[in-house]
């Protein structure tokens, strides 16, 4: 059995909810101002967007087109009522309607209308996030340097984590372009074609559509990737620097999960995952709050922390710990054969002492 497990094991008796970290966690990373600066920028684009399309769809008269094919699609349909958003529930049977609706000509219109604009508005929301991504990993850094009592001087220049930064903000951009071309068709197919609507309802729902993602979405995007990165960046340092045990810390102010709440104050080896159980019962593993392996359920609106347990041998000093230059797997390897070369010098010393 390993020291740190040793450790880990005495150290797990400690109270799950230590002295002074009760209720809202003092953070050393400014996680509301981060929070804060994508959520506007998010929020802004997504206005921006609504504008342009909003400016282009009254220009070229393609809503009363539409407006003119869904009349004639629901004669050939049968309907005489709504059904749908703001009559009866479809149930089952709305998504087999939407995608009849879909491939009408009208919608295709619309489409392609709009698809450019949705597509520049990705790029757009692309550039955001990896500028964001990069600030929030350096503040998780810095934050974890502040944590282990160094002197923050952290600057990730590390190209292939930069890399995965910069696919990520691919990744998730590209999804939510996706999303929000399929919303507004959705949003016309259901007003136009289901429920009957005309023109003006349709304009009107289009901007709540872009309302509800530039306050409601962008908000649960900023907060939830602000965590991702900054835990990240902290987890990184940690275990390239020789870190060996970790702690969880929860917000306790009777809003937190179920399962985070009983997560509080868990201790594990810093390559071991925490483990979480919600209300039924079903068990999750994190390694860190955050963990963009894990389950969505206990990832979306966290405000969870997580802070490194150094023990009295473990001698850090600002050049043993990683600084988002190097490598961090290189930089453990080379700390670690360093540490060795110096246990070898003592011992000889010492035998030569004796």
């Amino acid at each position: 059995m390993s020291p740190a497990t040793d450790r880990a094991q005495e150290l797990e008796h400690l109270p799950r909810r230590p002295r002074g970290l009760q209720g809202v966690l003092r953070r050393a990373i400014p996680i509301s101002r981060l929070e804060a600066r994508t959520r506007t920028r998010l929020g802004k684009s997504a206005r921006a967007l609504g504008k342009r399309i909003d400016a282009k769809l009254d220009s070229s008269g393609v809503l009363s087109d539409v407006a003119r094919n869904a009349e004639r699609w629901r004669e050939r349909q049968g309907m005489k009522g709504p059904i749908g958003r703001g009559g009866h529930s479809l149930g089952e049977d709305h998504f087999d309607e939407l995608s009849r609706v879909f491939q009408t000509d009208g919608l295709d219109a619309f489409g392609r209308l709009i698809r450019t604009d949705v597509t520049d508005w990705q790029l757009d929301v692309e550039a955001i996030l990896r500028g964001e991504y990069e600030r929030m990993y350096n503040a998780g850094g810095s934050g974890a340097q502040i944590k282990l009592g160094i002197r923050p001087n952290f600057q990730l220049r590390n190209r292939f984590i930069l890399e995965q930064l910069a696919d990520r903000a691919n990744m998730l951009s590209g999804g939510f372009s996706d999303d929000m071309f399929d919303r507004l068709r959705t949003v016309v197919a259901e007003e136009f074609y289901l429920s009957g609507n005309g023109p003006f309802e349709v304009a009107e729902a289009l901007v709540d559509e872009f309302s509800f993602f530039s306050k409601a979405r962008a908000r649960l995007i900023a907060r939830t990737e602000t965590l991702t990165i900054t835990e990240q960046a902290q987890f990184t340092l940690y275990e390239a620097s020789g870190v060996e045990l970790k702690r969880w810390l929860t917000t306790l102010d009777s809003k937190e999960r179920f399962s985070h709440f009983g997560a509080h104050g868990q201790m594990r080896l810093i390559d071991e995952p925490f483990e979480l159980i919600d209300e039924d019962g079903q068990k999750f593993e994190l390694m860190m709050p955050g963990d963009p392996d894990g389950d969505i359920s206990q990832l979306a609106n966290c405000r969870c922390d997580f802070a490194p347990v150094v023990s009295e041998s473990q001698v850090l000093s600002q050049d043993a710990i990683w600084a988002g230059d190097l490598d961090p797997d290189e930089f453990s390897k080379d700390r670690v054969e360093e540490r060795d070369r110096m246990a070898e010098r003592e011992a000889i010393l010492e035998a030569e002492g004796a």
